[in-house]
């Protein structure tokens, strides 16, 4: 299939400016709810920054539209009550619960692709799959690196990428067969590499898909959704604090220039004064990288979550601690707990 966009497009959307890229956005918006109605789609509404400013720009011009919120059990409890103070969102819940699924499948750990791969390489019943999970197809693709290896031992715990499948994906599945409502989510070609391809691939709005879905906000940046709710003074989830700029100070809309272009740097480097991501609290994907202190963080701010998940499985917990250890001392990774 041949791609609707050059790496280029991309790259020029990106230096846009805010103020820009807010209409482009609006753009999108319209012409998905022109093809579908407003009671043909849906917002998929995490509660977090980037899918709250996704809320306001689709409600900015289409202020019926519903939200979606898959309410886990996994979410920040401020997340939850966050949610809640708004109008018109349907609130789903998975048929699993978070235990039931890592007790049946395994722990979300490492990254989604390499934990699927030592899945597979441990679960699958097809040789072929297993060969290219260890060495690599005809081109070398699809293998497992060396580094996690480890976890192929049969005394490793056993991890997965099902989690958010099952917890996530499957009731919005239902819910989108069940009403036909089609969705407009917050994704950002910048979060990871199979975004921005899928954004080359098809835009931001991916009418012809086989599962139809609107990006709008895919060439954003996360410097673009902070300004947004700076600018706007729109109200974001507690945990995240206050959005600030280098010197810790908040930031005041009069500060910040929506008409600048990216490469004339003329607004501050901004971030928020707490948490930077929210997403489930007891996701291990990405843990191990880069000194990341999330459950460090969560013992300070939800003492009892970290005591539930680090405890054993035996003594009514998780059992991320054991999980842990386990990793730390059969690798060169350090996760911190």
């Amino acid at each position: 299939m041949t791609n609707k966009h050059s790496i280029n497009d991309l790259y020029q959307m990106q230096a846009l400016s805010l103020a820009s890229k807010i209409q482009m956005s609006k753009a999108r918006i319209r012409a998905w709810i022109e093809e579908y109605g407003e009671d043909g789609v849906y917002v998929s509404f995490s509660g977090g920054k980037d899918s709250t400013v996704l809320l306001d720009l689709v409600r900015s011009e289409y202020p019926n539209v519903k939200a979606v919120f898959v309410d886990t059990g996994l979410e920040y409890p401020e997340i939850r009550s966050f949610v809640k103070t708004f109008d018109n969102v349907e609130i789903l819940k998975p048929k699993k619960n978070f235990k039931q699924v890592i007790q049946e499948y395994g722990y979300p750990f490492f990254s989604k692709e390499n934990a699927q791969k030592i899945y597979e390489i441990k679960h699958t019943g097809s040789e072929i799959l297993k060969h290219n999970r260890l060495y690599g197809d005809s081109k070398g693709n699809g293998k497992l690196p060396d580094l996690y290896k480890f976890m192929l031992d049969p005394e490793a715990p056993e991890v997965s990428h099902l989690c958010c499948n099952i917890m996530k994906k499957s009731p919005v599945k239902s819910y989108e067969h069940k009403t036909g409502r089609k969705p407009i989510v917050a994704t950002m070609a910048t979060e990871s590499r199979n975004r921005t391809v899928e954004w080359l691939r098809t835009g931001c709005n991916s009418f012809d898909s086989k599962r139809p879905i609107s990006k709008p906000m895919s060439f954003w940046s996360e410097q673009d959704v902070l300004m947004y709710i700076a600018i706007k003074r729109l109200p974001i989830c507690s945990v995240y604090g206050v959005i600030a700029d280098d010197t810790e100070c908040e930031v005041s809309p009069v500060d910040l220039n929506p008409h600048a272009m990216i490469f004339d740097k003329v607004n501050p480097v901004l971030h928020t004064t707490k948490c930077d991501r929210t997403g489930c609290m007891y996701c291990g994907f990405g843990c191990h990288l880069n000194e990341d202190r999330r459950f460090l963080r969560l013992k300070e701010t939800h003492p009892k979550v970290y005591e539930y998940i680090m405890k054993s499985v035996d003594s009514g917990g998780l059992g991320y601690e054991e999980i842990i250890k386990w990793i730390n001392k059969h690798s060169d990774f350090n996760i911190m707990f």
